[in-house]
């Protein structure tokens, strides 16, 4: 049997792949702004008060097209993924289930703060935690908009049409930067 070794660049964890129906699952995001919640950050400050922020948009896809659609976006992915760990014996996550995926929608003036997604709170019914985030880039904003990872520290590039897969924990904090200029909108899922 052959051993696997750990790779400790974690880099090498983070894919990218492109997908089609970017303009079509667009218009069906911008189309639910109305029906979406605004989202807030509570920051813990220096002394202990809860600061909220408003950081962005966010809601569900209710068309079942478009969660078809968006459903073997993320399952042919994740098969590249699962391929990609297993050519470079990478120890992978096997995929049981994908959540709904939810539309982010970055308005000027919003952004979304440091954190990562190694939280119990994404599930409503107390799935556990999630092993693998599936972010998806719709639409860029003019100015700004950029998805950082490890601190911020590494500006990840992404195009309309393309989505990113890593694994949903404390290695992998992310942020998008404040938008300058124009709207930028992505969806998110993530594997248990």
């Amino acid at each position: 049997m052959k051993r696997l070794e750990m790779n400790y660049d974690i880099k090498k964890y983070v894919k990218k792949y492109k997908f089609p129906c970017a303009e079509e699952l667009l218009f069906s995001a911008l189309n639910i702004k109305d029906k979406i919640k605004h989202s807030y950050n509570n920051h813990i400050t220096g002394v202990n008060q809860a600061v909220f922020e408003k950081e962005f948009d966010c809601g569900f896809f209710d068309k079942q097209e478009d969660l078809y659609i968006l459903s073997n976006i993320i399952v042919k992915c994740f098969k590249k993924y699962a391929e990609n760990c297993d050519k470079n014996n990478i120890p992978r996550f096997g995929m049981l289930e994908h959540t709904v995926p939810r539309a982010n929608i970055y308005e000027e003036g919003t952004q979304m703060n440091l954190h990562n997604d190694h939280i119990s709170t994404i599930f409503e019914d107390g799935k556990g935690l999630p092993a693998v985030t599936v972010l998806g880039l719709l639409q860029n904003a003019e100015v700004g908009g950029e998805l950082m990872m490890w601190g911020n520290e590494q500006k990840i590039n992404m195009n309309p049409g393309e989505v990113i897969l890593f694994p949903s924990n404390f290695l992998y904090s992310h942020s998008v930067t404040l938008i300058e200029k124009g709207t930028r909108v992505s969806f998110v899922s993530w594997i248990y």
